[in-house]
């Protein structure tokens, strides 16, 4: 697995989801996804995850 760096999302403001937006290879991680499983077996390999699961759906775009 290659290195990659990790910002959980904290309530409603996210500065970690405006600074992923300009990062490439970031990619959101949520409960239910398998992108750990994925980066393990070298399928993916994102440079940066921003976890979302504090956020509520409706905060979601």
């Amino acid at each position: 697995m290659k290195l990659f760096t990790y910002a959980k999302v904290a309530g409603g403001a996210s500065n970690a989801l405006a600074e992923a937006k300009g990062k490439t290879g970031s990619h959101h991680i949520a409960g239910g996804t398998n992108l750990i499983d994925l980066m393990k077996e070298n399928v993916m390999a994102p440079a940066h995850l921003v976890d979302i699961n504090a956020l509520e759906l409706n905060q979601i775009e």
